[in-house]
């Protein structure tokens, strides 16, 4: 059955009259007829009373005409849905991560796009760099946040790369490191004990290499919370990327950059190369992008 039908029987019923409804709908009366008949021929029993300038509804009419709104409802609350889920603005965004909270960059993020896109929901994976590749490569995830090298999964393109620099984070009070120091020098971090995630062992290792020095790592961790646990307990000194400062640096914890030329990482958002991407991935790379300056900017203003 044409959807119209119902449309026009709807609009009948509310327009109070067939020549209301004809010029509202801008459809010949003996149309508007014909279709109600067809209706009734479906339906095998009178649906509207014709009166002088008016129409009633029968009872089977009335049932008709309730149902009828809910379809179109239903109908129209669809349409609207499938449009913001093609538009990239309603939907579950799959997206990946290196494990990396507390976060001040992801967060800040995450909230200012929950914020202008409400309706979209989330599956979020907190796994290593090699994880998210495999998540990747399998699509089971589009997007994934990871820390590493271009050249390190050559099956991945960049949308956009931020660059942080690395802190060393410590309680004002220790034994290693004063609270006042506007750098630490690698040769500064000779025999402090250091608290780091596993994927920075290597970027400081190579630091400490070229200063002719060996780290003294008092915990590798592969996350982020294991990290700052040891800091906090004053057994040892977190060296994390700078969006850290936002927390720590307002806690009563000193947060100051690492080496002489400030040791950086770059964190990537990532997909796989040759596959399209769904409308929500896109929106939420367009987002990201355009929320680098701000953040980029951020960064270098607090250090």
């Amino acid at each position: 059955m044409n959807l119209e039908y119902y449309k026009n029987f709807v609009e009948i019923v509310d327009s109070g009259n067939f020549s209301a409804a004809s010029r509202k709908l801008m459809i010949a009366q003996p149309a508007l007829s014909n279709q109600v008949k067809t209706l009734e021929t479906l339906y095998n029993t009178k649906l509207l009373i014709r009166n002088a300038r008016s129409v009633d509804l029968t009872d089977e009419g009335k049932i008709l005409y309730n149902r009828s709104k809910s379809i179109l409802t239903l109908l129209d609350t669809t349409q609207k849905e499938i449009a913001s889920c093609v538009q990239g603005q309603k939907g579950t965004l799959w997206l990946g991560m290196s494990p990396a909270l507390p976060d001040a960059y992801i967060t800040n993020l995450l909230l200012a796009f929950n914020k202008q896109y409400p309706e979209i929901t989330y599956e979020l994976f907190e796994v290593n760099a090699a994880q998210l590749v495999e998540l990747l490569n399998n699509g089971i995830i589009e997007v994934g946040i990871i820390r590493a090298s271009g050249s390190d999964y050559p099956t991945l393109s960049s949308a956009l790369t931020l660059s942080e620099q690395m802190v060393a984070v410590y309680p004002r009070e220790n034994p290693w490191l004063a609270p006042d120091l506007k750098k630490i020098p690698i040769s500064m971090l000779k025999d402090v004990p250091l608290s780091i995630s596993k994927g920075f062992r290597k970027i400081l290792t190579n630091a400490f290499v070229k200063e002719g020095l060996t780290p003294s790592f008092f915990c590798v961790s592969t996350t982020r919370v294991a990290t700052l646990m040891w800091m906090e307990a004053g057994v040892a000194v977190a060296v994390v990327p700078s969006s850290l400062r936002y927390d720590y640096g307002k806690e009563g914890y000193c947060c100051c950059p690492v080496g002489d030329s400030p040791l950086s990482i770059d964190r990537s958002f990532a997909y796989l190369k040759g596959r399209k991407l769904s409308a929500m991935a896109e929106t939420f790379l367009d987002f990201s992008r355009n929320m680098f300056s701000e953040i980029n900017g951020l960064e270098q203003s607090d250090i």
